[in-house]
């Protein structure tokens, strides 16, 4: 059964107006922000998730009692556990040199196959640029792999990712006449095909985390509002990131500001989104935000700017 609210066209005029000052309504929504987008999408048809729904109602009784500014600071933690969870990734954040994040990869235990693979996918890459399709070392698709085999050959969970979108990338480009067809780059696309399933079925984690991305397609959206995704990415890339987690963010947020194709910005968006909540998560711990305060590089009070935005903006592509 729909759970499809029947909402007038003038109604349904407002609430599109209201999208398009997506930034403003982040910006001012203050404690009731959380409030309207309920109302909004259960009068869309569109509620949030029923477990956030569940997680928010079981707030303790003395938080509500304490008024509408403590309930959204819970909500916003609430919120924050409720996406880091729903979107995991196979690696830890740490806290490194002037109160930024890094990311720190969970190994997998194969070492030799992982090993062999990469191999792999540098003579398939190799092969692929030496072609007459069209395909270059300034597609998205070829960054990533190169930043893959130069930087990530010990993060499974980066790997399966960037395959992936490489993969959807140069799939959308063969199929839409970007590039021409060639045997040598259709067997890198399926050869990431292979690699990235073979991720999936040795490593657990990486695997859960794809079955939950698989479950949260990108919608589709607008231009407008791609930009300010695309805008909140390179925000939280340059406010609180570095090394490995800098770079990842920097290709995601490219791959949203080009035309990557919408399983690619889904990805993209997934997982910065995924570490800027778990980012959040991790400042609100008490001796973890005085180490941030202490480092002078970077202040715990700016949890609420990029990386919360970024999560509401998370939020509002994926329904929720």
């Amino acid at each position: 059964m729909s759970s499809a609210v029947s909402v007038p066209d003038a109604l349904r005029q407002v609430i599109a107006k209201a999208s398009d000052r997506m930034v403003d309504v982040l910006a001012s929504g203050g404690a009731w922000r959380f409030w309207a987008k309920w109302y909004a999408g259960a009068m869309a048809g569109e509620p949030l998730p029923w477990g956030l729904q569940k997680a928010v109602a079981l707030i303790p009784e003395d938080i509500w009692d304490a008024g509408p500014e403590a309930v959204a600071e819970e909500v916003a933690r609430v919120e924050d556990e409720f996406w880091a969870q729903a979107l995991p990734q196979a690696e830890t954040l740490v806290v490194v040199a002037d109160g930024r994040f890094d990311v720190r990869p969970d190994p997998t235990p194969d070492d030799q196959r992982t090993e062999k693979m990469l191999g792999q996918v540098e003579f398939a890459l190799d092969l692929a640029l030496r072609t007459n399709s069209g395909f270059n070392e300034m597609c998205v698709a070829f960054k990533y792999l190169r930043y893959t085999l130069d930087d990530c050959r010990d993060d499974p969970n980066a790997m399966e990712q960037h395959f992936r979108q490489a993969r959807d990338i140069l799939r959308r480009k063969l199929r839409e006449g970007e590039y021409d067809p060639d045997d040598a780059l259709s067997a890198l696309v399926d050869g990431l095909d292979q690699h990235a399933l073979q991720l999936r079925g040795s490593h657990p984690e990486v695997g859960a985390a794809y079955e939950i991305r698989v479950k949260q397609r990108l919608r589709e959206v607008d231009d407008a509002t791609m930009k300010l995704v695309a805008g909140g990415m390179r925000a939280f890339q340059r406010d609180r990131t570095a090394g490995r987690l800098y770079e990842d963010t920097g290709l995601d947020a490219e791959t949203v500001e080009q035309d990557s194709g919408i399983e690619a910005k889904a990805t993209a968006i997934q997982r910065t989104g995924g570490r800027a909540a778990q980012a959040n998560i991790i400042e609100r711990a008490s001796q973890t935000a005085k180490d941030i305060d202490a480092s002078g590089g970077y202040k715990a009070a700016r949890i609420g700017t990029t990386g919360s935005t970024l999560v509401e903006m998370l939020k509002s592509v994926f329904g929720g």
